[in-house]
């Protein structure tokens, strides 16, 4: 399997996208396959592409502008902006939890 394929995989970040598959699907095939032939049939993807439409990214780059911003701005509490940092940090591992039970689902070549 290339990076890229793996990629598009891991773009699969809703369950709501299971849920319309679901509906899509014949009944004489698994969602999973339904999704797996679907993201082979659709284009390439940029790894760039990717990245920009990536939650946890976007939570990554909003952690790390927040820590900074707050640890030069006067009269806020350590605590306050670590525990955001810390905040931030779990929200990213539970959808990172959540692409990887995604694609467990799906069937490996």
């Amino acid at each position: 399997m290339t990076t890229e394929e793996h990629d598009n995989r891991v773009e699969i970040d809703t369950m709501a996208t299971l849920g319309a598959a679901k509906q899509a699907a014949p009944a004489s095939q698994s969602v999973g396959e339904f999704v797996y032939e679907q993201l082979q049939e659709s284009a390439p993807v940029s790894p760039f592409a990717l990245l920009l439409r990536s939650r946890k990214f976007w939570l990554a780059v909003f952690a790390v502008v927040q820590a900074v911003v707050f640890q030069f701005v006067p009269n806020i509490p350590d605590s306050l902006w670590q525990s955001i940092t810390l905040l931030v940090g779990v929200l990213i591992a539970a959808i990172a939890h959540e692409d990887a039970a995604l694609n467990a689902r799906l069937p490996l070549e």
